[in-house]
């Protein structure tokens, strides 16, 4: 009996040291999360990267080719709406939804062109910072309509109205109201209809790192003493009258609004049986609108 007592004894003894051990160790862990917790938040946060600006990756110029500065110009926002219902309708056309319409505009500026036209419904837009005369024929996007401004610098003009008249495929740019005059415009276009379409009041554009914001609204004193300039369409103070509507302040991004030319829309939807309706169905449609619609070049004129 006394040694079944004392065995007792010494069980109890074991458990509750134990007990008394497991206890400890708990305690030792805890004690070793709470330093280890003590000392990350001690340490110095790194500060996080800051993604660099598409103008830093290609050392502070926007583009990764060559182009002139005077043309980092955006389209407004206007000038998309006044389109927006020929895209609409040539959806329609074409079976599609306007979400599904495929817009390339192949000369990139800002990337406003898809923030633009997406406020407007149109989400398949192809507007890549790639040089598009760099392009071959098979790396071009899909596209359903080819709808741009271009640039207005050196030949810029030229190049894009030979490509859209010969990529069959219906093509809308904004380009200045001068353009039906140049001695390449008829031998270009020989054989298309195209029609055009003039906004109530001159777009006005944006210019981005340096465009034309040192000569905003500026007039060329050739052209103010001569009537001409020797620079022609590569000048970058204004031809014609000034408009004192577009002397507008620079805007707190550095983005100056600019009107250096009264651009209108030339549009052209083929084969000629769809351009032939879409022109009757915008004539009844703008009946009532302050948009200018012109069939033909001696239109614009009047």
């Amino acid at each position: 009996w006394r040694s079944l007592k004392m065995r007792k004894r010494k069980s109890l003894s074991n458990g509750g040291g134990s007990e008394e051990g497991e206890e400890g160790e708990k305690r030792g862990k805890k004690e070793k999360t709470e330093t280890k917790k003590r000392k990350r938040q001690e340490q110095p946060t790194a500060p996080k990267a800051i993604p660099k600006t598409e103008s830093q990756v290609h050392g502070g110029d926007l583009h990764p080719f060559e182009h002139d500065p005077a043309d980092d110009c955006e389209t407004s926002f206007q000038a998309y709406c006044d389109i927006a219902p020929f895209l609409i309708k040539l959806a329609q056309r074409l079976g599609k939804q306007k979400k599904d319409l495929c817009i390339w505009d192949p000369y990139y500026c800002a990337g406003k062109v898809k923030e633009h036209l997406r406020k407007l419904g149109f989400c398949n837009v192809h507007n890549n910072n790639e040089d598009f005369y760099s392009l071959k024929p098979e790396q071009y996007p899909p596209y359903d309509v080819l709808l741009t401004s271009p640039p207005y610098s050196r030949n810029h003009i030229e190049k894009i109205l030979a490509f859209a008249s010969n990529c069959n495929k219906p093509w809308i740019l904004l380009m200045p109201q001068y353009v039906h005059r140049k001695s390449y415009y008829a031998s270009i276009i020989e054989g298309q209809n195209p029609f055009f379409m003039i906004p109530p009041k001159p777009y006005v554009y944006h210019a981005h790192h340096g465009g034309r914001k040192d000569n905003t609204n500026v007039p060329c004193r050739h052209w103010v003493r001569d009537g001409k300039c020797p620079k022609g369409d590569e000048c970058v103070f204004l031809h014609g009258e000034v408009d004192s509507s577009a002397q507008l302040p620079v805007t707190s991004k550095g983005v100056v609004p600019v009107t250096p030319f009264k651009s209108i829309w030339h549009m052209h939807f083929p084969p000629e049986g769809m351009n032939n309706g879409i022109y009757t169905w915008a004539v009844h449609k703008m009946r009532k609108s302050k948009l200018k619609l012109c069939r033909s070049v001696s239109d614009i004129e009047l």
